[in-house]
């Protein structure tokens, strides 16, 4: 298993693992406004979130760094030093790209 490297960075004193078959994401958020600067509405939902990822289990298919993309309202968020995480499987993962 994985240090999760990028924790121990940022906070020193903080060590932790990700277990086997789980890979440890910092969601992306979207874009408020399109390309030519257009306000998307609120209202508008997506069923897939996409991130980035930080850190992986031991024999991960993914790899640290690579942007994903996966299925809305799974995994555990929960939140350190003001920053968001989602701790999700790795076979919920839709898609993959760097």
């Amino acid at each position: 298993m994985l240090l999760l490297d990028y924790f121990c960075l940022k906070h020193s004193t903080m060590k932790g693992k990700v277990i086997e078959g789980k890979v440890l994401v910092k969601e992306i958020k979207p874009e408020e406004k399109t390309k030519g600067g257009i306000y998307k509405p609120a209202t508008q939902k997506r069923n897939q979130l996409e991130g980035e990822i930080v850190s992986t289990g031991a024999d991960a298919e993914v790899k640290v760094g690579e942007r994903i993309i996966f299925i809305k309202h799974i995994g555990v968020k929960f939140t350190i030093d003001d920053e968001e995480f989602i701790l999700i499987n790795e076979k919920d993962i839709l898609f993959r790209y760097q």
